[in-house]
């Protein structure tokens, strides 16, 4: 009786839970006519879709990836690729405007967390991959570049000069531009400073006394412009002796628990080796002792 009474409950919560899942499975949308024809009260410029993409990307890529790269989180209902010409053909600026205010399920509601200009410019930079998609002003593109880096290393010091081409072909100082100061790591780069750049084209940085660098001291650092989009992607890469001096001993010179064969200790491999051996041996028991209770059965 009690067994019964389990397996009717084991189904009736795999039932709930079934449906459940059937009814955020097949969570719609329902946007009104009058939303979905509902336009921004201005015109998408490339600036706007600029403030967009970097609200999107703080806001929204950690669930829909990013548009036209088919690397959404695989959610339940899926978040889906916003960059798609079936998502474009299917949502109005009105209605994507109407997503984001709203939300649904496990979007998030960006009423009252974005302003109406912050999505729009969401909206804008969203819509942007539609091909009929009417964008005003000139696209603006990235100037040619240059960086000329010197250090003092009495000092510490790294100072960057950044220049640009005119119209002309002349290279003139650049004003005003972020220069963005890395040291090199094995997995991303360890920012160091971000300098605008002087009346004279310098940015100038004092290197940091924190820093670790390999067993002689040295470090890679990169320097380069922080918004690509505007100076495209100038980097120079520079090696100072500056960081502090780090060895790395290899764990598996010693014995350890994650080490490999030829280091492990002979307790342990003996006691690894008899655990399999035990294994194996129940389990050719139990086919044995199968095998006589078919015989038995035979006879």
């Amino acid at each position: 009786m009690n067994s019964k009474k389990i397996t009717y409950k084991g189904l009736g919560i795999v039932t709930i839970l079934f449906f459940i899942f059937s009814i955020s499975a097949s969570a719609q949308w329902n946007i009104p006519d009058n939303v979905k024809n509902k336009k921004a009260p201005q015109d998408a410029t490339y600036e706007l879709i600029k403030t967009g993409k970097s609200v999107y990307n703080n806001k929204c890529s950690s669930c829909h990836g990013h548009p036209g790269k088919g690397d959404f989180l695989k959610l339940n209902p899926v978040p889906g690729d916003l960059g798609t010409s079936d998502f474009q053909n299917n949502n109005t600026e009105g209605s994507v405007f109407f997503k984001l205010d709203e939300g649904m399920g496990s979007m998030p509601s960006f009423k009252n967390q974005l302003s109406e200009t912050d999505k729009w410019c969401v909206t804008f930079y969203i819509k942007s991959f539609d091909d009929n998609f009417v964008v005003k002003g000139k696209k603006s593109t990235s100037i040619k570049t240059n960086l000329t880096v010197s250090s003092d290393n009495k000092a510490k010091k790294l100072k960057a000069k950044a220049e640009f081409e005119d119209k002309d072909g002349n290279m003139k100082v650049l004003k005003g531009a972020d220069v963005a100061f890395f040291v090199k790591r094995y997995f991303g780069n360890l920012s160091i400073g971000n300098v605008k750049t002087d009346e004279n084209g310098y940015a100038e940085i004092v290197f940091p006394d924190d820093i670790a660098g390999d067993s002689t001291g040295n470090a890679e650092v990169i320097i380069k412009f922080k918004d690509t989009d505007a100076y495209g992607n100038t980097a120079v890469t520079k090696t100072v002796s500056w960081a502090n001096p780090v060895h790395y001993e290899n764990p598996l010179n010693e014995r350890h628990m994650w080490g490999n064969r030829s280091s492990a200790p002979i307790w342990l491999l003996i006691t690894y080796f008899s655990v399999v051996i035990g294994v194996w041996a129940v389990i050719l028991w139990v086919v044995f002792q199968i095998t006589r209770i078919k015989k038995l059965a035979k006879e």
